[in-house]
């Protein structure tokens, strides 16, 4: 994904589909908004607004930030 928004130049809420395929992740498609499944993710207690900054000053996550 970081290759993928590199290459394209996007920052904040990204929503992106695939498919692995023996081993290989074919996207279907890529739409720069929360995903149907964010009001989900907000429900668990995930910090959009702090994943948000942090993107926008470059912080690199954690290996597991979402646990």
């Amino acid at each position: 994904m970081e290759n993928l928004t590199n290459c394209l130049g996007l920052t904040g809420p990204l929503d992106v589909e695939a498919f692995l395929i023996n081993g290989e992740y074919y996207i279907s498609a890529v739409n720069p908004r929360f995903s149907a499944g964010y009001i989900f993710d907000d429900a668990c207690g995930m910090d959009f607004c702090g994943l948000m900054i942090n993107n926008m000053l470059r912080k690199k996550y954690p290996q597991y930030w979402w646990l």
